[in-house]
């Protein structure tokens, strides 16, 4: 500590059996050197060569530049030359799609693995280009076994026909009659044993066929990369205009949703609930009860569009555990939920808002009303003039919610 101004000129940071020493300025910094260089000789790791001055732009580190810019907020990005990288990327794969969407595309393999490699990296500090790496994994897998033409991965829809396809129709597979193969099941998991050894990446064609989501995301990242300059991605504003929680739910039969929005703008002031709800068409008879889920949240979303999600830091909760690892996973190998994923991205991107999707369960949302409301039942929960943010207990840490655990996890 300095004598007269009282500020912290050094500290010390102990994690486990480490500790670190932090210093303001230059002489402290020559002392601080002497200190660990006795550290490391008894075998502790600290290099004083890798520190820097305190900066609220300190450069690159572990591949991403943070900066943090008064009055706005901490903004991550990454080096010029790696954002020209992906650039050149892009590009180079655009110059050699085919332009007839019907020509067959030979992608090298391995090239196009190394290059996916790279972006990956990229996606870590611009999260948003995630979904649109999906046109590079169905290039990279359609050759599998269990992948479509477009690279997807089959469901069981397409199985049943598969199979089917496979049947002569007379009792027989492939002219082998049922009597000497066994039961179907088990001839079924011979053939699924053998294609998947046939198929290992041992066994892995040079080149690939380019499926035509490939093309798209090219053209999608080839947008977002178009400026010379990297790009920032907002981590965390100075300010947050508005929070909104939502609750989502389907059924088999219908959807529900129901979210508080601040109405200080209005002549009521203070907040009220909104809601929408209503029967799914003919056309998600045989759809999922994931996809039926997200596809509510998704949809209400886009509704509330301009005039609601401005500027909103949106907390979604659904007892859908696919629906919320699809997002925080930025992907999915079923092509319906991706492409919910990317229209989730979108809004975020054009709405200036960002979303979280939070696990609950099954008994919240029952108690907070959005399963009734999915049902049609409009006086349980929020519904009957609940207060919203009694089912939403963000703001208290595990020990507030159970004050056994903490005598628990003494003993």
């Amino acid at each position: 500590m300095d004598g007269d101004s009282r500020e912290r000129k050094e500290d010390c940071v102990v994690y486990v059996l480490d500790w670190i020493m932090m210093v303001l300025d230059d002489e402290e910094q020559r002392l601080n050197e002497k200190q660990v260089s006795g550290i490391n000789y008894l075998g502790q790791q600290d290099a004083p060569r890798k520190r820097r001055e305190v900066s609220q732009a300190p450069g690159a580190w572990a591949g991403a530049t943070v900066e943090t810019v008064a009055g706005e907020g901490v903004y991550a990005s990454i080096l010029p030359e790696k954002w020209n990288k992906a650039r050149d990327i892009v590009e180079k794969w655009l110059r050699c799609a085919p332009e007839d969407e019907e020509e067959d595309w030979k992608v090298n393999r391995k090239e196009l693995e190394k290059d996916t490699g790279f972006l990956i990296h990229v996606c870590l500090t611009f999260e948003n280009f995630k979904p649109y790496l999906k046109g590079f994994y169905n290039t990279l897998n359609g050759w599998r076994w269990d992948r479509d033409s477009d690279g997807w991965k089959r469901s069981n829809k397409d199985w049943k026909q598969y199979w089917e396809d496979l049947e002569a129709g007379d009792g027989t597979t492939n002219g082998v009659e049922w009597t000497n193969i066994g039961s179907r099941a088990e001839h079924w998991s011979d053939v699924k044993f053998t294609l998947k050894e046939e198929h290992q990446d041992d066994n892995a064609p040079v080149f690939v066929k380019g499926v035509p989501r490939f093309k798209q995301d090219l053209r999608v990242l080839s947008k977002l990369l178009e400026s010379e300059t990297p790009s920032k991605r907002l981590i965390r504003g100075s300010k947050i205009w508005e929070i909104i929680y939502g609750f989502g739910d389907a059924s088999g039969s219908g959807f529900g949703m129901s979210w508080e929005k601040d109405c200080k703008g209005e002549t009521t002031g203070g907040s009220s609930i909104s809601y929408r709800f209503g029967r799914w068409g003919s056309d998600m008879d045989d759809s999922s009860s994931n996809l039926r889920e997200l596809k509510n949240l998704v949809q209400t979303l886009e509704k509330m569009g301009e005039k609601e999600l401005e500027g909103v830091e949106m907390f979604l909760f659904t007892d859908n555990s696919t629906a919320e690892a699809a997002f925080y996973k930025g992907s999915s190998s079923s092509e319906w939920l991706f492409d919910l994923v990317v229209r989730l991205s979108v809004l975020e991107m054009t709405r200036n808002c960002k979303i979280h999707i939070i696990h609950v369960a099954g008994t919240r949302m029952i108690a907070q009303g959005a399963d009734g409301l999915s049902r049609g039942a409009l006086t349980e929960g929020v519904m009957k003039g609940e207060e919203m943010k009694s089912f939403v207990p963000l703001h208290q840490s595990a020990l507030d919610r159970d004050p056994a655990l903490g005598p628990w996890l003494r003993d």
